[in-house]
């Protein structure tokens, strides 16, 4: 049974079912993926309870990762995001992760729920102070969910960005969970967690998160991430045309944030797979998570 309801009086939360599947998403903490089951397998759960600030499944726009002191500099002007990475006193993961989105339209197309989610600001803001429109299409089906996120500059000038998507993962046993990508670098960080250099680093074989810590970012050579648990197996990929992966592993480490970013850490500073996107165009990625045998 395929279906899509809001889940509270106020409309803020949007639940998708289709067959065993389904998908939660809150529309006032910015269109973010509260929930997911993927043929009755749990992959996201709500964390909210027990952290007051995670991001958890936040789209990250117009910068994933953090920004020394919270500013960058576009055609010689200086910029001030606020800064509220307190600890470090830089500004993290953009400025629509605690946005309202609006619900725009839904649809059951070819054995899947798709739901439509927009967001707009209606007034410059100084931190970045462009126009522009963000839709999200979430499309949920028996065995996957996938994420279209498509930026379009409604303004009368360029404007920088790049993006990313912030799901932490669920898993029974993270010792014993794998993670599997390729990639050839991997961003250097300062004591601040700021990226100030490349390492190369060649990863070819799976890693195994027993007795290891993340908070890294790594130039992917292929889209697809492979994240392999005791209860299921899954799929991550991405048709952006430059990949980069973070990944971190929270203290509680009873999951693992595997996010897919159209640029590394810090780009906004080293330029790096940064998006200039000119009046009237628009930018489109899609990044998909599928359970896998």
């Amino acid at each position: 049974m395929s279906s899509i309801k809001f889940l509270d009086a106020l409309e803020n939360h949007i639940e998708i079912q289709n067959k065993n599947s389904r998908a939660i998403i809150n529309l006032v903490n910015g269109a973010s993926l509260q929930e997911l089951v993927l043929n009755d397998q749990l992959i996201i759960k709500d964390i909210s309870e027990n952290y007051k600030v995670n991001y958890a499944s936040s789209i990250l726009f117009p910068f994933p990762g953090r920004i020394e002191d919270g500013k960058y500099t576009f055609k010689d002007k200086v910029y001030q995001v606020p800064c509220n990475d307190t600890d470090n006193n830089n500004a993290l993961h953009g400025v629509v992760f605690d946005k309202k989105f609006e619900f725009v339209s839904k649809e059951n197309l070819n054995d899947a729920m798709v739901v439509k989610l927009s967001y707009q600001p209606e007034k410059r803001e100084s931190s970045f102070p462009f126009l522009y429109k963000i839709d999200l299409i979430y499309t949920l089906s028996a065995t996957s969910l996938t994420l279209k996120m498509e930026v379009t500059n409604v303004d009368n000038t360029n404007f920088p960005f790049f993006l990313g998507w912030h799901p932490y993962f669920e898993t029974s046993n993270l010792d014993k969970s794998f993670v599997d990508f390729k990639s050839n670098q991997q961003s250097k960080l300062n004591e601040r967690l700021i990226a100030v250099d490349v390492l190369d680093k060649l990863i070819t074989a799976p890693i195994n998160f027993k007795n290891k810590t993340f908070d890294d970012c790594f130039y992917l050579t292929d889209s697809k991430v492979k994240f392999t648990t005791p209860d299921y197996k899954l799929l991550i990929n991405s048709d952006a045309k430059n990949t980069f992966l973070q990944m971190y592993t929270p203290p509680d480490r009873k999951r693992v944030a595997l996010e897919p970013q159209t640029g590394p850490s810090n780009a906004l500073h080293n330029k790096t797979s940064l998006t200039i996107l000119e009046p009237k165009k628009n930018y489109t990625v899609n990044w998909s998570l599928q359970i896998i045998d």
